[in-house]
């Protein structure tokens, strides 16, 4: 089944493994009905899949909560489980440590007068800058 050896390999959304098999001329119908089976038999989580997307962006880059929920959206996630995921990994204390690290990341790259502006690029809003650069100041 080639689903499954796609997903043996990384998570996938349902959206991904739907392109990915209508390249190999899988018919809708068949797309739809192994879709169904895996989500049933949870092989096939987009609740999953976002958590561990999110987990390794903000390992490498973090990123501000809007502007994931818009790679999300992007990958195909579906709107309620993009929401769960960002919910569960975007708490205050999370949200602090992200901000700390992306200005960290970005004091070393553009220096302390164009850090703030970084962070707003990478999504985070004036709230969360706020809230992470408290402890920092």
């Amino acid at each position: 089944m080639q689903a499954m050896t796609y997903l043996a390999r990384r998570e996938h959304t349902a959206f991904e493994l739907k392109i990915k098999l209508q390249k190999k001329s899988f018919s809708s119908r068949c797309i739809q009905n192994v879709l169904d089976i895996l989500k049933e038999e949870n092989l096939l989580s987009e609740v999953r899949y976002a958590l561990q997307f999110i987990e390794s962006r903000q390992r490498k880059n973090p990123e501000g909560r809007a502007l994931m929920a818009q790679r999300l959206a992007a990958k195909g996630v579906d709107r309620e489980a993009a929401l769960g995921a960002l919910d569960e990994l975007y708490s205050e204390e999370q949200i602090i440590e992200y901000v700390e690290r992306a200005y960290e990341l970005a004091l070393r790259k553009v220096g302390k007068d164009k850090a703030r502006m970084v962070l707003s690029k990478k999504g985070f809003s004036s709230y969360e800058v706020r809230l992470g650069l408290e402890r920092l100041f």
